[in-house]
């Protein structure tokens, strides 16, 4: 008896102790199908508006986010797509309005639902992307710097 404890224990143990299923790589994000490695970000802060950009290594895909104004710095927090033009309910502090990604010589492909992270951890920052678009989804993942421009 104690031999077949012993084995399920072990079956148990091992089995609890797996990689979890599919993780998030880090620094990419999906969009059509198409895996494509993320490799720096910028936050340009203006008058009206805040907006960050995350690019591909080969600078051939952006994804812009547009936020309203909140400050002097990188605005954390989760934001879900809003457009503040036609919804009563926009609340700068949890939306924001516009966002688009461009891949190489394709046509802009404007978003039209889902949400965006932003987190700083020191000096860096994690973004996380979980977005529909009017052609396709946009998930993933972008950690590290972030330039920012006033």
């Amino acid at each position: 008896m104690n031999r077949l404890s012993l084995c399920i224990a072990v079956v148990l143990l091992t089995m609890a102790c797996g990689k979890k299923d599919n993780p998030q790589p880090e620094n990419e994000l999906t969009y059509n199908g198409q895996a494509i490695t993320l490799a720096s970000a910028s936050y340009i802060i203006a008058n009206d508006y805040e907006s960050l950009e995350v690019y591909s290594e080969d600078q051939q895909c952006m994804i812009n986010i547009l936020l309203s104004k909140l400050g002097n710095e990188v605005a954390q927090g989760t934001y879900t797509y809003a457009n503040q033009n036609n919804n009563p309910n926009y609340n700068p502090s949890e939306n924001f309005w516009y966002g688009h990604i461009l891949v190489a010589d394709e046509p802009v492909d404007e978003v039209v639902s889902g949400s965006v992270s932003i987190r700083k951890t020191g000096s860096n920052y994690q973004i996380t992307f979980d977005l529909v678009a009017e052609k396709s989804t946009i998930k993933g993942r972008y950690a590290g710097p972030v330039n920012i421009s006033p």
